[in-house]
């Protein structure tokens, strides 16, 4: 059987690798963007948007459509002018 000293030094280490663990996991998390956050920003058009399409902002791919109607070509520059739910309506 373990004595007192090992089975304390076994716990701590237990416990140090927990503790690692989850800063590991909380610094490696990856907030999310709400529309407050979305509105304003500038991306690119991944794909054509005529007027559908995706767009990339801040890493992340969304569904957008150009808020005028016109066509933007893929990789050009877009800015978010709206957000109705999980699409984004964008302009040039």
């Amino acid at each position: 059987m373990l004595s007192t000293p090992y089975l304390l030094l076994t716990c701590g280490f237990i416990a140090l690798l927990l503790i690692v663990s989850v800063i590991s996991l909380w610094k490696h998390k990856k907030a999310g963007m709400g529309p407050i956050q979305l509105l304003g920003a500038a991306g690119i058009a991944h794909t054509d948007l005529d007027p559908d399409g995706a767009v990339l902002i801040k890493g992340e791919l969304w569904k957008a459509r150009s808020i005028d109607g016109t066509t933007i070509a893929a990789q050009q520059d877009v800015e978010v002018v709206r957000v109705e739910g999980l699409l984004l309506l964008v302009r040039r």
